[in-house]
């Protein structure tokens, strides 16, 4: 077959890439072996626990949006409704009332 003969399949390159195959990849040497130990060992804990941490920040994230979105269809602003006051002053109120109110 000549050149001009042969037929052009641009799927071909694509094709072919993907039915390489380079078997199991694994150190070969004992230094790279015992990296690769100590990596394990510490590596993928800590990759699990940054995991955990994206996994509680994206949690309060989508509280915070789900919060402000409720309190925006409920009220139609942003602004919070109601205060928070501290429990200090409550008991404070509370023993005011109950050793001052009945005199």
């Amino acid at each position: 077959m000549d050149a001009c003969n042969e037929r052009f399949d641009p799927f071909e390159n694509i094709d072919s890439h993907y039915r390489m195959r380079y078997g199991h990849i694994s150190p070969s040497t004992n230094t790279g072996r015992a990296i690769t130990i100590v990596y394990a060992i510490f590596g993928i804990p800590m990759f699990l626990i940054i995991l955990a941490d994206f996994g509680k920040l994206f949690t309060r994230g989508i509280k915070f949006l789900w919060a402000f979105v409720r309190r925006l269809y409920y009220t139609g602003s942003c602004r919070k409704v109601r205060r928070t006051v501290p429990v200090q002053i409550l008991l404070l109120e509370e023993i005011w009332e109950v050793f001052f109110e009945k005199a």
